[in-house]
């Protein structure tokens, strides 16, 4: 549990993991980056989610962390509910590629961006 009483799920942590893949460019594709291009970075995801996992099936550290095994459905519905921000930015990043490369522009997501650092720069 967390400090707040709420219980905290491991949909969390996989939900990082896949933020950190997604940023690593604003318009290419990771699966076009490939997964293997940065070893560091696909080390320590593969290491967190092997950490997570432990978490949750081993015993000892069930105990240590009072965490209960998840059923495969379970575990479905935390992986079907962490790749879904994965899938809509891979989405976002298709289109724009698709928009700038027909000339129309650049899309709303860069739009908000630029103009939440214009907002962050200004005293």
């Amino acid at each position: 549990m967390a400090p707040d009483g709420r219980r905290r799920g491991p949909s969390t942590p996989l939900r990082s993991f896949s933020s950190v893949t997604l940023s690593r460019s604003e318009t290419q594709s990771t699966f076009t980056l490939g997964l293997r291009s940065n070893w560091w970075l696909a080390g320590a995801v593969a290491l967190s989610l092997v950490a997570q996992l432990a978490v949750v099936y081993l015993p000892a550290l069930q105990l240590a962390f009072q965490t209960e095994a998840l059923s495969a459905v379970q575990l479905a519905v935390v992986a079907v509910v962490s790749t879904a921000a994965f899938v809509a930015v891979e989405i976002e990043k298709w289109w724009r590629r698709r928009r700038t490369s027909n000339g129309q522009g650049p899309s709303a997501l860069s739009l908000r961006l630029q103009a939440q650092k214009h907002k962050q720069c200004q005293p």
